[in-house]
């Protein structure tokens, strides 16, 4: 038996990650000195309306040792194999915490890799693996098949506001127009597991269109993210289904541990070749 982990950045819902076979460790999202620990998309409550309310007033802490540690334990009391696939560590100390608490592992029977990727990237890296695991491939085969795979996963997205962005540290030198001129949004990517900047668009319908165009050609599987009133998926996916007719085509909100970086407006999609 091989246990697939991940990270609550997945933006899963708890019936999808029953369906994938996938344990969430929980990343904590602090506001007002309440902390909260995420787990499934849905499942975040009261803490929404408070990070609405206190934008500039909160932070995210990623999983320590422990946590991961108390989380392996019972796999390995199993006899059994586990695959911790976690969100990017040029983002997060995530992956750190992860591999310490495999390297602690007295089994060997435990493989954490860095995703490069987060959020419907993560999700699609998940659901190959599971396909995999349906097939019966090995833990040593999964590992460098999703080491392979991840160089063909993409993340497109923007955001109404540069701030959050900026006092995440999670996004180099960038205009500090882009974000606070009306009607002005950036387009930005995830490259090699890193934030960067790629042009901005004026109006939704350039929006949009410039997220659409970014996607390849040979895209099989897409997911669109998004967050606030202002944002409508719907039109981004009618788009995208007329493009990508074969793709299988999905749609869901960010966690709130992404939204603490990127804000409550912003939307992207992730893709598979």
């Amino acid at each position: 038996m091989i246990q697939l982990y991940t990270d609550s950045t997945c933006c899963l819902p708890r019936r999808d990650a029953s369906e994938l076979g996938v344990q969430i460790v929980p990343i904590s999202c602090s506001v007002k000195g309440r902390t909260f620990l995420e787990e499934y998309l849905e499942e975040s409550g009261e803490f929404e309306t408070m990070m609405a309310d206190h934008p500039s007033d909160i932070s995210t802490s990623h999983p320590p040792i422990s946590t991961f540690s108390a989380m392996f334990q019972p796999i390995e009391q199993r006899g059994g194999e586990a695959l911790c696939l976690v969100l990017s560590s040029r983002l997060s100390g995530t992956y750190s915490s992860a591999s310490i608490a495999a390297q602690v592992s007295p089994s060997g029977r435990i493989r954490v890799l860095d995703s490069l990727t987060t959020a419907g990237g993560l999700h699609l890296l998940l659901r190959a693996a599971k396909e995999k695991l349906d097939e019966g491939m090995s833990l040593s085969d999964l590992s460098e098949y999703l080491l392979e795979k991840r160089g063909h996963v993409g993340i497109a997205f923007s955001v109404g506001d540069m701030a959050a962005l900026r006092r995440s540290g999670r996004l180099g030198v960038v205009r500090q127009s882009v974000g606070t001129m009306l009607n002005v949004r950036p387009i930005l990517t995830l490259e090699d597991g890193a934030i960067k900047a790629c042009g901005i668009t004026r109006g939704t319908a350039q929006t949009l269109r410039a997220l659409a165009e970014r996607i390849p050609s040979q895209a099989k599987a897409i997911i669109v993210h998004y967050q606030g009133a202002m944002n409508d998926p719907m039109a981004l996916v009618a788009s995208l289904r007329a493009r990508f007719p074969g793709a299988d085509i999905r749609v869901g909100r960010i966690s709130c541990a992404l939204r603490v970086h990127l804000g409550n407006d912003c939307i992207g999609a992730a893709w598979m070749c």
